[in-house]
């Protein structure tokens, strides 16, 4: 992977290309964007770039034994730090054990990297301790900072950082990301880079087709009371057995990079909760909106009869039947009842109780 494949973000690969080619990498960096649109990406191939052992210019090689290691997430002088535990900050604690590695020699690269994952998260005490790093960079040691919230990230240590903007992507590029790197058949690709806002972890996931069709499928269920109610019980059924799948991701993903930098088990626990937690969040919030896309579907063509105006082109034959035999009042409150139920899960209220409830009071006519 090298600079060439980052979509949409020229000025942002264009600053880190010409701070190689000038040996004029910054100590600190702040990434600043939105999820899912490559600032993640661009800190690996950064790292790679710092570490690679056979560089082509600017663009790591991709196949050395660093490269690889990075890749997996395995490379001792490549770090990644994020938020533990449900209360999702990153605690004294972590800081603290990073910035001793901090000064010491790549184990085995040229250059430490630590990535630092919703940077926005660290807490005052936190932002304080890394700071002090930051006033005084260790030499061989680049520190990546990532946040959609600078704001919320302390001023102090803002400043000490050079920042880095992301922008969301083209409709077009999520496609052909989704097709490329995931091997999606275009039309698919082609309905999920639509709902995903310009970021490709959303496309994936609008891609998947048994959520589409779980989700969608319950719409055809909620004619009669015992039609909700079994639909109610396929939708818990299946974030069951999804949330057991980003839990079985979670210990997948997040291991201790090597046995001279084993984590402890209560650390790699809460990292794995803090990673469940967060995927599972955003898959109730991704169901929800796959509902509510496909009842603005309904509403467009009601009002339009414009097909080309429809996000879920291949439920054409499902939308339009609800089109003509639901009211508007009815899509309109079927509209508003999402986004409450969108809210009441994104306060932690269980979304076993909200989404009876919102199946429920659906309405059909």
């Amino acid at each position: 992977m090298s600079f060439n494949r980052i979509l949409d973000q020229s000025l942002a690969v264009r600053t880190l290309q010409s701070a190689l080619e000038k040996d004029r990498v910054a100590h600190a960096y702040l990434f600043i964007g939105p999820a899912g649109v490559g600032r993640k990406l661009t800190a690996s191939v950064l790292a790679k770039s710092l570490n690679c052992e056979k560089l082509r210019g600017h663009n790591p090689c991709g196949t050395c034994s660093s490269c690889h290691l990075i890749a997996e997430g395995k490379h001792p002088d490549v770090q990644t730090i994020m938020p533990t535990k449900r209360s999702s900050t990153i605690g004294v604690k972590q800081i603290e054990e990073l910035l001793p590695i901090a000064y010491m020699r790549p184990i085995s690269g040229k250059c430490k990297v630590f990535v630092l994952s919703e940077a926005d998260r660290m807490g005052l005490e936190t932002a304080n301790k890394l700071l002090k790093t930051l006033e005084e960079p260790p030499p061989s040691t680049v520190f990546v900072l990532i946040t959609e919230r600078p704001e919320s990230v302390l001023p102090t240590v803002a400043s000490r950082c050079q920042p880095i903007k992301f922008g969301r992507l083209h409709t077009e590029s999520v496609a052909q990301i989704l097709v490329s790197d995931f091997h999606i058949d275009q039309e698919r690709a082609s309905v999920a880079a639509s709902l995903a806002d310009g970021q490709v972890t959303r496309g994936l996931e609008f891609a998947d087709p048994k959520r589409l069709d779980t989700v969608l499928g319950l719409v055809d269920e909620l004619n009669t009371c015992s039609g909700k109610l079994k639909a109610s019980d396929q939708l818990l059924e299946f974030l069951a057995e999804q949330q057991q799948s980003i839990q079985e991701e979670a210990e997948k993903k997040i291991t201790s990079p090597d046995e001279s930098a084993t984590a402890s088990r209560s650390t790699l626990e809460d990292l794995r909760k803090s990673f469940v937690d967060r995927y599972y969040r955003s898959l109730i919030n991704d169901c929800l909106g796959l509902l509510l896309v496909f009842y603005r579907d309904i509403l467009v063509l009601k009002e339009t009869n414009a097909e080309e105006l429809v996000i879920n082109r291949n439920r054409l034959g499902m939308i339009r039947k609800h089109a003509k035999s639901m009211s508007l009042a009815a899509i309109v409150q079927n509209m508003e009842d999402i986004e409450r139920a969108s809210k009441y899960c994104a306060h932690y209220v269980g979304e076993d109780r909200v989404f009876a409830d919102l199946l429920m009071g659906l309405r059909t006519a």
